[in-house]
């Protein structure tokens, strides 16, 4: 049952003792497009761990995302794969990272790899505990996406989409772009749903990685049945990597170095 592997995982880790009665906490989902987990964060997930923040007597529970950013289906895209649902049993909404909410603009000396203004929303930056809320997933030309990669999404868009920045995918500066992103904020938890993964292609059904063979047409998923829990996301993602390593098949870029 994999809520119960959720909590077990939890229980036999850090738990959620670390967040108090009446703070805020912001769910990082993961939600690049409509595809249903384990593309996007599951309901399931979302349904668990915020009925445990429920009794602990979390009122604040704030739910946003903006998918890709040449992407302006957002609200679509949380209906299709269930997490504007979620949210919605929760109490809370899913909110759309767009121009409707505010933004908290990052000193510039903090990305030196990204051009021009970098602004995270405020909804993010002033809650009390982040979760992450990760898939184990591969990525076409990121070569994996969890803990670390998703949190590019809570960008804003214009700048995602700036030159030099997201809208080439420059591999040569993507993952300094990635590492100063997540250095703007700590996490106070990773829970990175691997009971299902993506092992081969992703970040959506539709993309084809390099070496793929000619009769790939969508991408292809495979079951652990784990979950990963850390309060370290290097540590949420090289646990990820070797995962991935377990089931990808031979021609996705996870084989080529060790997880770490």
């Amino acid at each position: 049952d994999r809520d119960e592997a959720l909590k077990a995982a939890l229980a036999e880790t850090i738990g959620l003792g670390m967040i108090k009665k009446g703070q805020s906490v912001y769910l990082r989902v993961n939600s690049n497009s409509g595809d249903m987990y384990p593309y996007s964060t599951s309901p399931d997930t979302i349904l668990t761990v915020g009925g445990m923040l429920k009794d602990i007597g979390i009122t604040d529970i704030r739910i946003g995302d903006r998918s890709f950013w040449g992407d302006k289906g957002t609200a679509a895209n949380l209906v299709k794969n269930g997490i504007t649902g979620a949210a919605t049993k929760l109490g809370t909404t899913a909110v759309v990272f767009d121009e409707s909410v505010d933004w908290l603009t990052l000193p510039e000396e903090s990305h030196p790899n990204w051009n021009g203004t970098v602004r995270l929303p405020t909804d993010v930056t002033t809650a009390d505990h982040m979760i992450i809320l990760s898939c184990v997933k591969t990525h076409f030309i990121a070569q994996i996406t969890m803990s670390l990669k998703i949190c590019l999404v809570i960008v804003h868009a214009d700048d995602r989409s700036r030159t030099g920045n997201l809208k080439t995918h420059d591999t040569k500066v993507l993952h300094q772009q990635t590492a100063q992103i997540n250095k703007a904020f700590t996490p106070s938890l990773i829970i990175q749903d691997g009971y299902s993964a993506v092992i081969s292609g992703g970040p959506t059904v539709n993309d084809k990685p390099p070496g793929a063979p000619a009769g790939f047409t969508k991408g292809i998923t495979g079951d652990p049945k784990v979950f990963i829990v850390s309060t370290d996301r290097v540590a949420a993602d090289v646990a990820g990597a070797a995962v991935l390593q377990t089931l990808s098949p031979a021609y996705e870029y996870v084989h080529k170095t060790k997880p770490f």
